[in-house]
């Protein structure tokens, strides 16, 4: 026990050096998780390692700073720089779940999440080949976001001795409201996994609708939360456009609330829309103006922001800037597009299912790649909104009177383009590209609504 404890007296990327490559390739193995979980399936003790070994190893990564922060190791940097040698039993906790102890378990909790998965109540009906397919999509899911969590909010005093450590405390203790804030916004992240995950499964059968369903009410009401701590940090103002990533808390806090946002308001309606009218004779219009539609309201919203922007000089400035930003963002789009040419079909529009799948692409990990791409969210959501009310226009006109088809897109452009016009601030414009979003979901939810009665009165005729 001795020789355990000194050893724990030493920041664990100095004690064990391979232990966080290892952890990184065992996640790498659960994104191919569609390939690899099936051929283990003949050795029942392989697949249970297969399971474990990311929970296990993220695991250690807290139990490893928990033992650090509770014997109070002064050479350990949380310790030095926020408790001292004196800290109570209370902040030695306060610490270690509101710090990148808090983090850590919340990676953790994403990956039991996923392995627990085939047990939700939502699932209580469906089929074991159901059941294995919502956990094969949620382990690639959460391994995608615990590997974009250790890059963005992991800096190399995490789990590596700083160089130098002051001899009294120099940080106050952060409040439990870090702690809630960090579980909500893992909730976003489970959530959306189930959403993205359930509706991949919809195209061949219904027995994720309920999982869908229940995910998309929870993920609402937790994104109003989400978005109010997003607005209340200094993202998107003045300030913060010259470092972004100055304060990783806030880019991770947005990063999340924009991408759940784009899965719930976005992807799961047009899934929906998309199982509606399944097999309309016009769909492939729908799919080329829609990506018409987006690259122009990128475009329009992404120049817009970008006026509100300090360090970006003249117009012709922003111009070059917004539309080398959507090429950026259309080219993994349309190679994903390539998908379904070989083989990766499985939807019921696979073409505008794997578009989809890039965008969702892009709000993840393009602002890791450069903090530019930040400047593309507000039109992300402006171009979302359209497509969502573009298939009920192109595809449902008969539930629509001749002065709707023509009212509604006029009100929407005057929206679109006016509102912009008037914002006066980058922030603004990332409000109003969100609450052009939910009206059109409304909008949009209304005459399905509406679809959904006609087809019932024509049946029962």
């Amino acid at each position: 026990m001795k020789g355990c404890l000194v050893q724990l007296r030493v920041m664990l990327a100095d004690a064990a050096p391979w232990y966080l490559p290892a952890l990184v390739l065992a996640l790498v193995s659960w994104l191919g998780a569609a390939v690899i979980e099936p051929r283990c399936r003949s050795r029942p003790w392989v697949r249970r390692l297969y399971f474990a070994t990311p929970v296990v190893m993220l695991g250690g990564l807290v139990a490893h700073r928990a033992a650090a922060l509770l014997l109070l190791d002064t050479e350990h940097n949380e310790v030095a720089l926020y408790l001292g040698s004196s800290a109570t039993v209370a902040e030695r906790f306060q610490v270690l779940f509101t710090g990148f102890g808090g983090v850590e378990g919340a990676m953790v909790a994403l990956g039991v999440f996923a392995l627990a998965s085939p047990f939700l109540p939502s699932l209580r009906q469906a089929s074991e080949a159901t059941k294995d397919f919502v956990r094969v999509g949620m382990m690639t899911h959460s391994a995608l976001w615990v590997l974009l969590g250790m890059l963005l909010l992991f800096p190399t005093e995490a789990h590596g001795a700083a160089t130098s450590l002051p001899e009294n405390p120099t940080l106050s203790v952060p409040s439990w409201t870090v702690f809630g804030w960090i579980a909500a916004f893992t909730l976003l992240v489970m959530m959306a996994g189930e959403v993205l995950v359930g509706t991949a499964r919809m195209a061949s059968n219904n027995e994720t609708k309920t999982l869908v369903n229940r995910a998309l009410m929870k993920t609402m009401a937790v994104g109003l939360l989400a978005w109010w701590a997003v607005f209340q940090t200094d993202v998107f103002t003045q300030g913060w456009w010259p470092r972004p990533m100055q304060a990783p808390h806030p880019h991770a806090a947005l990063l999340v609330a924009g991408y759940a946002t784009l899965v719930t308001l976005f992807h799961a309606p047009l899934v929906d829309i998309e199982h509606r009218f399944s097999q309309h004779p016009k769909q492939a219009r729908t799919l080329g103006l829609g990506l018409l539609l987006a690259a122009a309201l990128l475009l329009w919203m992404t120049w817009m922001t970008l006026a509100w922007v300090p360090n970006f000089g003249n117009s012709a400035v922003r111009a070059s800037t917004g539309w080398r930003l959507v090429s950026v963002m259309y080219l993994p789009c349309g190679l994903l597009m390539m998908l379904p040419s070989l083989g990766y079909d499985a939807a019921q529009r696979p073409e505008a299912w794997w578009f989809r799948i890039g965008w969702l692409a892009v709000v993840a990990a393009g602002p890791l790649l450069s903090p530019t791409a930040w400047l593309l969210l507000p039109g992300l959501f402006m171009a979302a909104a359209g497509l969502v009310l573009l298939p009920v226009l192109l595809e449902a006109p008969v539930l629509l009177s001749p002065m709707q088809r023509v009212g509604g897109p006029a009100v929407f452009l005057t929206v679109v383009f006016a509102l912009p016009w008037l914002a006066g601030s980058a922030r603004a414009t990332l409000f109003i590209g969100l609450v052009v979003l939910v009206f059109s979901n409304a909008v949009s939810l209304l005459v399905l609504r509406r679809w959904g009665s006609n087809a019932a009165k024509e049946s029962v005729v």
